[in-house]
Formats: structure tokens, sequence, C-alpha cells
């Protein structure tokens, strides 16, 4: 794995599910760069600067949740990209990428992208943490030691920064990908020094061992055994319902963690700005959000979001409400050790 300088906070630790609540009132418990080169920089959908007492949230307006777009989530009108792939890295196969950005954030960046089928040389250290939702076809990655694991539609894992390997797709191949905003400019930066330095300027990517891909732990997924927490939310920030935390960690990376959260039906106020930018991919049950303005989203199960740095409104669950989510680790500490203060 990456060599880690911060201490995990494990979601079995009593904090862990209390992260900044005091602070945004609720957070759930809180690409490649291979598709990073694909394409332009996008517009900005949630455009935040930081800082509050201990990081203040400055924002023009506040920001709504964003749903992920279900056309192009199902590879409708994507994007042709220019190939990025240099042509002794194709070991086989056809090299044509498509996509489109979902979502462009202070901290995180959501793409759908598109290609093969092929099989793709990773020779040289995988930049950025990128989580990984395969959309379409199959995924075969396979990494320097020849492990080989396999991912079909539904599927979901992470691809650590520092991986090197090959990287196999299959059939219609189409994923969704979830990167920390920083690292993906960076590599997009570097990528280009590297083009017009004859490939010679290269960030180093310093790794202890070559890190393997990380399959989403399917049990967690659906629920099973997961941890309680300790309720986090203050008396009078439950508008209706009950609140029992549960959940785990499900990936704590150099750059991005993964968590499953789970609760009980119930109505939480969003009072303080919430501190980070937060995928969220809706496993069970139903989430009705409803920003400052009063404009209502509804989310069920297989429906995909950003939840915005900044976002104030009402967070609603319905039914065994269960979600996946995605931060960017040091935001997320940040926020964590802002709430303890």
């Amino acid at each position: 794995m990456a060599a880690l300088t911060l201490t995990r906070t494990r979601f079995d630790e009593p904090t862990t599910l209390r992260l900044a609540k005091k602070q945004s009132k609720r957070i759930g418990c809180m690409g490649l760069a291979l598709c990073a080169i694909l394409l332009v920089t996008g517009p900005t959908v949630a455009e935040e600067a930081g800082g509050n007492s201990m990081e203040e949230i400055k924002t023009q307006t506040t920001p709504s949740p964003v749903r992920m777009n279900p056309d192009k989530l199902a590879g409708v009108d994507l994007t042709a990209g220019e190939p990025f792939i240099a042509p002794e890295d194709i070991l086989e196969g056809s090299h044509q990428p498509r996509g489109d950005y979902l979502y462009s954030g202070k901290e995180l960046i959501v793409e759908i992208f598109e290609d093969g089928p092929a099989t793709l040389a990773i020779a040289e250290p995988f930049p950025v943490d990128e989580y990984v939702m395969v959309m379409s076809g199959k995924l075969i990655l396979t990494d320097t030691d020849g492990q080989v694991q396999e991912f079909v539609a539904g599927d979901s894992l992470m691809v650590p920064k520092g991986f090197t390997g090959t990287w196999q797709m299959l059939g219609n191949y189409r994923e969704l990908i979830v990167v920390e905003r920083e690292s993906y400019e960076k590599s997009f930066e570097n990528a280009s020094k590297t083009k017009e330095a004859g490939g010679s300027a290269k960030e180093e990517v310093k790794v202890q061992t070559a890190p393997s891909p990380e399959r989403m732990n399917p049990d967690k997924l659906a629920g099973v055994d997961l941890t309680a927490g300790e309720p986090f939310l203050a008396p009078e920030d439950l508008l209706e319902g009950s609140h029992r935390p549960r959940g785990d960690d499900l990936y704590w990376g150099e750059e991005l963690i993964v968590e499953i959260y789970e609760d009980d039906p119930g109505t939480h106020a969003i009072t303080g700005p919430f501190p980070v930018d937060e995928y969220v991919m809706v496993l069970s049950g139903k989430l009705i959000l409803t920003d400052a303005d009063g404009q209502v989203q509804e989310f069920v199960a297989g429906d995909s979001l950003m939840v915005p740095k900044g976002f104030t409104g009402t967070w609603q669950m319905r039914g065994n409400y269960r979600e996946l989510i995605v931060v960017k680790r040091e935001s997320y500490e940040n926020a964590f050790k802002a709430a303890e203060k």
C-alpha cells in the first residue's frame, strides 16, 4: 500500500461516526490518470473557498446537491477524446477514449469514461487514488505480482496511487471515476510537461511497494455486520425519526476515503455549511435532500450524487437507508479535528 503519514481513524473507533457533526451537523460518517488526460478542463459545478473557526467555508451562494447525469452514466452522447496512451503501451485492442465531466468541485472530480476493448500497460506508478464504479463491460486488472482481479458492471473498486500492471477492458467498457481534484490536476500538468519534454518530466509517486486494486467489500455494501457507531447528531438537529448510525471503512488511502454508512429513518438539519465534497451512491432506501432555497431532490437505490462543500438544508433518510461515500482524506480529517475543538 501507499505509505501513509497520518494515523488511520477506523470506523470501529468511537470518533469515526462523529466526523464534523458539531460543524456540519451531518456527514455520512462522514481518470484514471488514464482517463484524466482524456478530457479538457470542465466547468466548475461547485465553487467554494475554504476556512471557518476551524475551516470557514465561504460561498457566494449555498450550493445544491448535484445528481450524476443518468444519460451520461448510460453512455449517451459522450464526448470523443484524443488518444492519450503511448502506442507501445497498447498491448492489444483499440484505444478510442470517450467521456464527460459529471462534477468538478473544489475537492473532488467525477467523470464518466468509456474505451476499449483494449489492454493497456500501466508501466509508471498510477499518480492518483481513483475510485471506480464499473458501469458496463468488464475490467481485468493485473498487478506487478501477477494477481488478477476481474470486475463487472455494478462492481466498485479503488485503484490506489502507485499501482502498476495491466488494465484490460472488455466489451463496451464504461466506468464512473472519482478523484481528488488537486492530485488529478497535478497529474494532468505533469503529463503535459512530459509530452513537451519528450518524456523526461514525471512526478515521482512514492510507494513502499506497488499496491494492488481493492474491491469494495460486497458484504459491507449489502449492510452485513456493519459496526454500530455512537450517535453524533445534536438532539435539536434530529427533526424527526431516530438516529442509530452504523458503518465501516472500505478504503483509507493517501488521497481518498471510502466508507459505508447506514442509519434509521429520520430527518437531519444541516445548519452549518457541509465541510467537504462528498460523493454519495445510494445503496438502499431513499434520500431526500432539501437545500436552503427549498429545492427538493429525491434519490433511490442506484442513484449517485455529489453533496458539495458548503451545502445547508435538510437530509431525510427513508427505509433501511444505506450509502457509499467517497471524500478527500485531508478535508475529512481536517473537519474531524475541527469538530473536536
